[in-house]
């Protein structure tokens, strides 16, 4: 049925197909998903990636410092008294800090889009 649908009406049904119709209708719900799913994977990122650095190891054996940490990255604050010195911990810190201007992004726009 559903490909008799799609050939009707000349889209094609596919999951960004679908995403793209849970954005247009509940695009808070959405945004907070994959906030809260980008700082507790980040967090835990960081905490298994700086685990062994003799840099800073009391900080990162925190989960609430890593978190603190991710939020930080994430809206471009970054104070700077607390940093990953590993390489895969930047390099998570690189995706963390483009995941948290695609997502401020995208609340700009429903922001923008609601009002």
């Amino acid at each position: 049925r559903s490909s008799r649908v799609s050939k009707m009406y000349g889209f094609s049904n596919s999951k960004l197909f679908e995403i793209k119709c849970i954005f247009k209708n509940y695009p808070i719900i959405l945004l907070a998903n994959i906030v809260v799913f980008c700082i507790l994977f980040f967090s835990f990122a960081y905490r298994v990636s700086e685990r062994d650095s003799s840099i800073q190891p009391d900080f990162f054996d925190d989960y609430g410092n890593c978190i603190w940490l991710v939020i930080l990255t994430m809206t471009t604050v970054g104070y700077g008294d607390f940093y990953p010195v590993t390489f895969l911990g930047r390099s998570f810190g690189f995706l963390c800090t483009f995941c948290g201007a695609m997502t401020v992004s995208l609340i700009v726009l429903v922001i923008i889009n609601t009002f």
